[in-house]
């Protein structure tokens, strides 16, 4: 009796390779989408000083995440000038930069 053993270990390496993009995309378009509700917040509600500061913190943070995003897909990809222009990586770069531009304290 023949065994499936190594075909069937590689097809769970390329599953687990797939549902581990898969929950780190899900978790990069959560970070975008509460990034995109902070900015809303930030330019819509009139809000205390101290709740503004806590924002751009947060923005900030979020905007940490976003690079280190980037320069890990620049990094993966076969070709950088192809991420950056073709996959559109600029747009990762440029989701990066802060609402507040300089340290939010």
């Amino acid at each position: 009796m023949r065994s499936n053993k190594g075909a069937n270990d590689q097809h769970q390496s390329a599953t687990g390779e797939v549902a581990h993009d898969a929950i780190y995309d899900l978790f990069i378009l959560g970070t975008t989408i509460y990034s995109l509700m902070v900015i809303a917040l930030l330019f819509i509600w009139s809000l205390t000083p101290a709740t503004r500061s806590l924002l751009i913190r947060v923005d900030t943070l979020i905007c940490v995440i976003f690079v280190v995003d980037f320069v890990f897909n620049l990094f993966r990809s076969s070709n950088w000038r192809d991420y950056f222009f073709r996959q559109w990586g600029w747009l990762d770069l440029l989701g990066s930069v802060p609402i507040a531009i300089g340290p939010p304290w």
